[in-house]
């Protein structure tokens, strides 16, 4: 018989799984009783009804949460209540969930699937995809510039990933070209430029600059559109996903008298 889908029937699937998440540890504490005690017709009858248990535990936690479902805590009612997607990611490993944060982190658990569903709510797909833009102030640690931006708040392994308008995005190179930024030294190259051919920002990679085999000589940021309070506007992404991006708020800003880079 072909298993239902879990989207189609999860408030069924989870009922079933969370009656097996209480028979488990009752069926386990009778075997150990009759383990003790030497009943062994007792453990006899009891042990595989244990084992499909645990198998059933195992496939069906497995299968209402898999692995990297993005997860954001909720209310009462399961509704979303926490930031996306400054959201959580779902892993297996030796078969107990642990969460780690979607854009990078510490990992947290061990948790019980109930556990998991008292506190968090699936983030879907297409909810990731109408988180609007919002404008912030990107630098990295140890510069004094901070470069106006926009995100939706996604991180890479913690770090923001900026987008820059073209007139900052062009201050920005212009600083790394001439070595009057911090970002200079991180790449130790003066050779950042704009291909107004191509529209693209290109930076020299680190990577390959350090000698990493199947590095390319180039990072390309290409310009895409979005829109923020309503506008439309062209931006690039530089070093979002590759560059240690800080995203600072303006109490930062003021305390640690980092210039503001702005159009």
């Amino acid at each position: 018989m072909e298993r239902p889908h879990p989207t189609s029937n999860a408030s069924v699937s989870r009922m079933l799984l969370e009656a097996c998440e209480v028979a488990y540890p009752f069926v386990r504490d009778l075997v150990e009783a009759a383990r003790a005690s030497g009943h062994n017709a007792d453990l006899d009858a009891a042990a595989p009804v244990m084992a499909r248990l645990h198998e059933a535990l195992r496939q069906g936690r497995q299968w209402l949460i898999e692995p990297g479902t993005r997860l954001v805590r909720c209310n009462e009612k399961g509704k979303p209540a926490g930031k996306i997607p400054e959201e959580m990611l779902a892993t297996w490993v030796d078969e107990v969930y642990k969460l780690s944060p979607a854009g990078g982190g510490f990992v947290s658990g061990p948790l019980a699937y109930a556990e998991i569903w008292q506190k968090y709510t699936k983030v879907q797909p297409e909810l990731l995809d109408t988180i609007p833009y919002r404008r912030g102030w990107f630098g990295i640690d140890g510069s004094d510039k901070a470069y106006a931006g926009f995100t939706v708040g996604h991180r890479w392994n913690g770090w923001a990933m900026p987008y820059f308008e073209k007139p900052v995005a062009e201050i920005l190179t212009k600083d790394l070209a001439t070595g009057k930024e911090f970002l200079s030294q991180l790449l130790a190259t003066q050779d950042a430029h704009f291909d107004s051919d191509r529209n693209v920002f290109n930076f020299p990679n680190q990577n390959a600059y350090e000698g990493d085999e199947g590095e390319d000589e180039y990072e390309e940021f290409t310009g895409v559109h979005i829109t923020v309070d309503g506008e439309i506007k062209e931006v690039w992404d530089i070093g979002a996903g590759s560059w240690t991006w800080d995203e600072y708020q303006e109490e930062d800003l003021a305390h640690h008298n980092i210039e503001k880079v702005s159009t």
